[in-house]
C-alpha cells in the first residue's frame, strides 16, 4: 500500500533562537575537518553490518564514496538495510538514534555510533543534504535546503525535510542492491567548526584520512590479525579541482606503518622472545617489531593492543618515501592512538611516564576498547579512560623494552630493505613507460610529472632545439617556477611579431610556469597562488582544451607567423576583452616535438 509522504518539520521547537543555539552547540562539539567523513561513514558501515547480520548469505556489502571538489559535494552510498519513511522522517532530529544494540546480543557488537547526533551534524554542516534510500520495498528521496545558513542566521526560513516524490511505492537499485542509502552533502562548511576547508585535501591525504580517522579504517585486522566480517568493498571516486576523476578501491583496514614494510623485515614479539631465550638475537637484527595482545584493565575490560616499532630514522625514512611517491605524507607515524568497536577514533593520548622515555619516538601503538564511551565529536577520552589506557600502554612498554634496547642500532634496515624492492619496481615501471622517441635529447621517456617537463625543457634548450631561453633563476621556493632572460634573433620568431621589433634581436625578461598537464595551472590561479597576468609562458607536456572550456577559457593554436616565444604552440584567452594581460602563451612539448619530428622527416 502506497504511503503518502509529507513535508516534515524535523526541528519541532517553536523558538528560532533556541533551535539555532542547539544546532550551533552541536557543530561546536566537533573540531576536525574530517568529522563529516567520520560521521557519514560510521553510519554507512553500521548499516552494511546490520544488513549482513540479518542476511549473511545474500547481503551486498559495498560502499561508494564520492568526493567532488569543484562542486563541493561529498556523498556516501551504502548497501545497508535502507530506511523506511517512519525512520527517515525522524532521523534528522538531534538525539534520535535507532542504533543501540543490547549488550547480550551474540550476533553483533554495539554499533559504532549511538549518540543520535551524527545525522543532525551532517545536515547543519552543509546547505543541501539529499537522502535517497530503499529498504527493498519502497524508495524515498528527501532534501533539506539551507540548514547551515539558517543556523548562522543568514536566512530566517526554517529548513524542512522535503520529499521529492509524492509516494514511496517504487523499488530502485544502487550498487546492484535494492537496499541502500545515499547521503549527498553539498557546500559542506567544515571551516565553521575547525580551521580547515575539507575540500583543500589532496587524494593521498584523503585516503590516509579515510583509513586512519573513519570507520573505513577497520582496526580488527590490526589489533586482532583477523579479517573483518563482513568484508566491505569500498570504492572512492575523487574529482579534483580540474575535474579529473580518479577511482580507487580502498582497503577496509586501518593504515598502519607496518603496511609499508616487507614481511622479511618484520618480527613478531613471540618470535623475538624465542630468539632472546636461545641467545640468538643477532637473527632479529634490523627487523621491525610487531606486537599484539589482549590485556585486561583493572576494571576487567579487555583492551586489544597492537604495537609496531622501529628506529626513529626508519620512521623518518618511511615518511620521506611516502612523500616522494605520493606527494604527501602524514607529519608523523608514532604515538598512542585509540580505537573502539573496530573503528579508529582519531584520539591521540600522551605516553605514560616511563624510564628510557626517548624510545617512545620509535613506537606506534593502537589500543582498542570496545566498551569505551566518548563525548560528542570524539575529542577526548572521558573520566578514567585516559589513565586506564596509559596504564595499558605502560604494561606493553615493559613487555617490549628489551627489544627497544637490544635492536635500536640496525633497525633502520627494516625500511631500507623494502625501499630497495620499491626502487626496483620503480625502475621496471620507468622502463615500461612510453618512449619519447626523440634522439636529439638524452631524455628517453614521455614526461609523467611536472619535474620531468622541466628536465625535458632544459634538455631541448641544451640540444639547441628550443632557442632563446637563458635561465636567471628557477627553484621551488619562489612563487613562480623560472625567471628567464629571453634573447633571440627576430628571424627565429613569427614574421608578424618580428615586424614590430626594432633591430635584429628580441630581448625580454619573462616568467615561465611548468606543469605536466596545462590545466594544472587552473588550481593555482583559482586558489590565488599565482596570477596569470604575471606569467608570460606556460610549458607543459600536454594540453586538453576541454579542461579550459568549462570555465570559459578559449584555447587556440598559434600560427607560425604569430609566434613570439620560440616553440609556443597555443594561446589561452581568459574571459574578458582580448587585450594585454588577458592571454597566456603555451608550449605544449608533445605537439612541439611532433612538429619538429615532422619537419625533420620532410627535410630528409
Amino acid at each position: 500500500m502506497a504511503e503518502f509522504l509529507e513535508e516534515v518539520d524535523f526541528l519541532k521547537q517553536e523558538d528560532e533562537e533556541e533551535i539555532r543555539l542547539e544546532a550551533e552547540n552541536l557543530l561546536s562539539s566537533y573540531s576536525q575537518f574530517h568529522d563529516v567523513l567520520a560521521e557519514s561513514l560510521q553510519n554507512a558501515i553500521d548499516a552494511v553490518d546490520d544488513r549482513y547480520h540479518q542476511e549473511p548469505i545474500t547481503a551486498v556489502t559495498k560502499i561508494l564514496i564520492k568526493f567532488d571538489i569543484p562542486n563541493r559535494i561529498i556523498s556516501v552510498t551504502d548497501t545497508g538495510t535502507g530506511m523506511p519513511w517512519s525512520v527517515l522522517r525522524n532521523a534528522l532530529k538531534p538525539n534520535v538514534t535507532y542504533k543501540r544494540v543490547p549488550k547480550q546480543s551474540t550476533k553483533q557488537s554495539r554499533s559504532r555510533g549511538e549518540k543520535g547526533v551524527g545525522f543532525s551534524f551532517l545536515t547543519f554542516t552543509c546547505n543541501r543534504i539529499r537522502v535517497k534510500t530503499c529498504n527493498g520495498t519502497e524508495t524515498i528521496e528527501v532534501v533539506v535546503n539551507g540548514a547551515h545558513d539558517y543556523v548562522k542566521g543568514l536566512t530566517n526560513e526554517r529548513p524542512m525535510l522535503k520529499p521529492t516524490t509524492a509516494t514511496s511505492t517504487q523499488v530502485s537499485k544502487e550498487l546492484g542492491s535494492s537496499k541502500y542509502t545515499t547521503i549527498e552533502m553539498k557546500d559542506v562548511a567544515t571551516q565553521d567548526y575547525c580551521d580547515r576547508d575539507i575540500f583543500d585535501i589532496s587524494l593521498p591525504e584523503l585516503i590516509w584520512t579515510l583509513r586512519t580517522r573513519t570507520a573505513v579504517g577497520n582496526t580488527e585486522p590490526i589489533v586482532s590479525n583477523r579479517t573483518p566480517e563482513p568484508e566491505i568493498e569500498i570504492t572512492l571516486q575523487y574529482i579534483a579541482q580540474d575535474r579529473e576523476e580518479v577511482t580507487k578501491q580502498i582497503p577496509y583496514c586501518y593504515l598502519s606503518p607496518e603496511e609499508f614494510i616487507s614481511d622479511g623485515s618484520k618480527i613478531s614479539f613471540e618470535k623475538f622472545q624465542q630468539l632472546q631465550d636461545k641467545k640468538k638475537l643477532h637473527l632479529a637484527q634490523g627487523k621491525a617489531l610487531v606486537y599484539r595482545n589482549t590485556i585486561s584493565s583493572q576494571s576487567g575490560r579487555s583492551i586489544h593492543c597492537y604495537l609496531f616499532s622501529m628506529a626513529p630514522k626508519a620512521f623518518d625514512d618511511l615518511t620521506q618515501d611516502r612523500n616522494s611517491e605520493e606527494g604527501w605524507s602524514p607529519s608523523e607515524w608514532v604515538g598512542i592512538h585509540i580505537a573502539t568497536r573496530g573503528m579508529p577514533t582519531g584520539i591521540y593520548i600522551e605516553p605514560p611516564t616511563t624510564g628510557s622515555a626517548f624510545y617512545w619516538r620509535r613506537v606506534f601503538m593502537l589500543l582498542q576498547d570496545d566498551e569505551m564511551n566518548f563525548d560528542v565529536g570524539r575529542k577526548t577520552l572521558r573520566g578514567r579512560a585516559k589513565p586506564m589506557m596509559q596504564e595499558i600502554a605502560r604494561t606493553i612498554w615493559n613487555d617490549i623494552l628489551d627489544y627497544l634496547q637490544a635492536l635500536t642500532p640496525a633497525d633502520r634496515e627494516a625500511v631500507t630493505r623494502e625501499k630497495q624492492g620499491k626502487l626496483q619496481l620503480l625502475f621496471q615501471q620507468a622502463h615500461e613507460w612510453r618512449d619519447l622517441e626523440f634522439s636529439p635529447v638524452q631524455y628517453l621517456k614521455q614526461p609523467q610529472r611536472e619535474q620531468m617537463v622541466v628536465a625535458l625543457f632544459y634538455e631541448l634548450i641544451g640540444a639547441g632545439i628550443l632557442k632563446g631561453y637563458k635561465t636567471l633563476r628557477n627553484n621551488t621556493i619562489d612563487q613562480y617556477d623560472a625567471f628567464i632572460f629571453y634573447s633571440i634573433d627576430k628571424q627565429d620568431i613569427g614574421r608578424f611579431e618580428a615586424n614590430r621589433i626594432k633591430g635584429d634581436r628580441l630581448e625580454d625578461q619573462i616568467i615561465i610556469e611548468f606543469k605536466h598537464k596545462a590545466e594544472d595551472i587552473l588550481k593555482d590561479i583559482l586558489d590565488n597562488k599565482k596570477t596569470y597576468q604575471d606569467i608570460n609562458l606556460l610549458v607543459c607536456w600536454e594540453l586538453n582544451e576541454s579542461k579550459f572550456s568549462f570555465i570559459n577559457i578559449d584555447v587556440e593554436p598559434i600560427a607560425d607567423e604569430a609566434v613570439y616565444y620560440y616553440g609556443s604552440t597555443h594561446t589561452l584567452y581568459f574571459p574578458g576583452i582580448y587585450q594585454a594581460g588577458e592571454r597566456l602563451a603555451v608550449i605544449e612539448l608533445k605537439s612541439f616535438l611532433e612538429r619538429v619530428k615532422s619537419s625533420d622527416s620532410q627535410q630528409t
